[in-house]
C-alpha cells in the first residue's frame, strides 16, 4: 500500500544529534514542553537565510556562529547590512508572533513558504522543509511537518508511536474509507490547533462513527454497532477476552462522550490524547483485521 502521508524525519539533522548528545552528557534539555518562542526565533533565521542571495552568502565564515544561535534558539542574520528580510514586514510579524507565543499562525506562514516554494520547483523546497522539522524537534514542539498528496502539511505529533501507528498509518489505512478519513484529517488538524475539548472529543467520536457505518455499509448510530463488533471479532478467531475488552472500551468510549461532550461540557484536555490513542486503536485493529482476511 503507499504511503501518501511521509514524515519529514530530521531526527538525524547535526544540531538535533548534538542537542541530543548534551542532554544525555549533562542533562540539557530545554525546560519547556512546547518552546514556541525558540522555534519562532529559528524559523526567522532560517526565513533570513532562505530569502538573502545564496551566492552573496559565505557558509564557511558564517557556519559555526549560525549553528551556535540555531540551536539555541537565538536571533541571528547573516549580514544585517544587506538583510532583506530583516527589514521586511515578514520578519516584523514574526517578532510579534514569537513575543505573543503565536505558534498556529507561524505554522500557517511556513506552510504558505513551503507551497510557494513547490509551486515554483525551487531547489532550496527541500533544505526549507528539512530545516523547520529539525527546529520542531529542538525546540519541542508539538507539531511534525508530513509531506501529503496535498502538498505538506502540519499535524500534532506528542509521541513517537502517536505519529506513525495510531495515527498517520490509520490515515494512510483510511483510503478505502473516504468519508473517514476526511474527519479524521479534519480532527488531526483541530488538536493542532488547540480546540475546544468538547469539539474535540465530539469529531474524535464521529471519526469512528463514520468508520464503523463504512466498515460495515451501514448508517447505525455508534451505539448500536456494539453487538456488529463482537460478531466480526467473533468470525475473525479473535480471543474472547480481547473481544470483551475491545467492545467494553468501545461502550465506555460511546458513554464518556455522551456524557463528558454531548449533554455537558466537561471533557478535559489532559484525556484528548488517550482518546485520540483509543480512537486510533479501535480503527486500525478492524483495519489490520480485514487486510489479513484477505492474504488468506
Amino acid at each position: 500500500m503507499v504511503n501518501n502521508y511521509e514524515k519529514v524525519d530530521a531526527s538525524q539533522n547535526i544540531n538535533v544529534e548534538m542537542l541530543q548528545k548534551y542532554a544525555n552528557r549533562f542533562g540539557y534539555l530545554k525546560k519547556d514542553r512546547n518552546n514556541i518562542k525558540d522555534f519562532i526565533t529559528k524559523v526567522n533565521n532560517r526565513f533570513d537565510y532562505l530569502f538573502k542571495n545564496y551566492d552573496d552568502y559565505d557558509y564557511a565564515k558564517k557556519y559555526v556562529t549560525c549553528q551556535i544561535f540555531q540551536i539555541l534558539g537565538k536571533q541571528y542574520y547573516i549580514d544585517r547590512d544587506n538583510s532583506i528580510y530583516s527589514r521586511s514586514d515578514l520578519h516584523n510579524l514574526m517578532l510579534k508572533l514569537s513575543e505573543e507565543q503565536q505558534l498556529v499562525p507561524v505554522l500557517m506562514i511556513c506552510e504558505i513558504v513551503i507551497s510557494y516554494l513547490v509551486k515554483e520547483e525551487n531547489e532550496e523546497l527541500v533544505w526549507l522543509t528539512n530545516a523547520i522539522a529539525e527546529d520542531l524537534l529542538t525546540s519541542n514542539i508539538n507539531a511534525a511537518l508530513y509531506k501529503s498528496p496535498e502538498g505538506y502539511e502540519f499535524y500534532p505529533a506528542t509521541e513517537t508511536l502517536f505519529d506513525e501507528a495510531l495515527v498517520y498509518d490509520v490515515l494512510n489505512w483510511l483510503s478505502e474509507y473516504p468519508r473517514t478519513k476526511e474527519q479524521y484529517n479534519k480532527t488531526l488538524k483541530m488538536i493542532l490547533h488547540q480546540a475546544d475539548p468538547r469539539d474535540l472529543v465530539d469529531n474524535l467520536r464521529l471519526s469512528l462513527e463514520l468508520f464503523i457505518k463504512e466498515f460495515f455499509c451501514n448508517e447505525k448510530s455508534l451505539e448500536n454497532q456494539k453487538s456488529l463488533i463482537g460478531d466480526y471479532l467473533t468470525s475473525h478467531n479473535v480471543s474472547k477476552h480481547f473481544s470483551n475488552m475491545y467492545t467494553t472500551l468501545f461502550t465506555h468510549y460511546t458513554t464518556y462522550n455522551n456524557n463528558e461532550a454531548k449533554h455537558n461540557n466537561t471533557a478535559d484536555e489532559q484525556e484528548i490524547d488517550f482518546l485520540v490513542y483509543l480512537t486510533g486503536s479501535f480503527i486500525r485493529f478492524l483495519i489490520q483485521l480485514k487486510r489479513s482476511e484477505k492474504k488468506v
